[in-house]
């Protein structure tokens, strides 16, 4: 198994999404508020059943000198960070990545907000999980603040499936019957019309 730097436009793209549907009418949050509760949620899953709170000095970092208005830009730096994390354990003898990062920045992808309002976001599926494939190899990946960033993205991925399959409201799961096969129906339909 090897591991990349994942692109600067596939980490400008999830972070687009996130800040997108972070801010979005009924998210009653913001990216900020958002990141602020990756963050703690990555706090506490590190603390185990301990109840010591374990704290990630450079993603701490990171978010201490945020500015509300440039959270996606902070959330952009986390998830490079854990990239680079990752590529650190599985290569420890090689740090050209770090050189590679350093020129990385942020940028809104329009291509990102064509996607949400034409519900195509089914993009985006591929480059999460091809980041959380790059950003793995290292021991803290499942408990870091880029694992619960990726987790808010995953469940807003569903829901954009869920809106454009089931209906705005996701349809009525509790009195949900089977539609018919259409094999068989088309194949009634073709022997009457034959």
């Amino acid at each position: 198994m090897s591991a990349f730097l994942s692109s600067p436009d596939t980490l400008s793209a999830l972070v687009t999404y996130w800040a997108a549907k972070a801010s979005a009418p009924g998210s009653y949050s913001t990216p900020a508020d958002s990141l602020l509760r990756a963050y703690q949620f990555s706090c506490r899953a590190r603390s185990g059943s301990s109840g010591d709170l374990v704290i990630d000095d450079e993603v701490a970092t990171l978010i201490g000198a945020n500015n509300p208005a440039k959270a996606a830009d902070t959330a952009y730096r986390i998830l490079l960070l854990e990239n680079q994390r990752s590529l650190a354990a599985r290569y420890p003898d090689d740090d050209g990545y770090r050189a590679a990062g350093a020129r990385y920045t942020y940028r809104r992808l329009p291509i990102v907000q064509f996607w949400l309002s034409t519900q195509a976001t089914g993009q985006l599926v591929g480059l999460l999980r091809g980041y959380a494939y790059q950003s793995c190899e290292h021991d803290g990946w499942e408990t870091s603040t880029a694992r619960k960033l990726c987790d808010q993205i995953e469940r807003w991925l569903l829901g954009d499936l869920e809106a454009k399959d089931c209906g705005p409201n996701g349809g009525n799961w509790a009195s949900w019957e089977a539609p018919e096969d259409p094999r068989a129906v088309a194949m009634r339909e073709a022997l009457a019309n034959a």
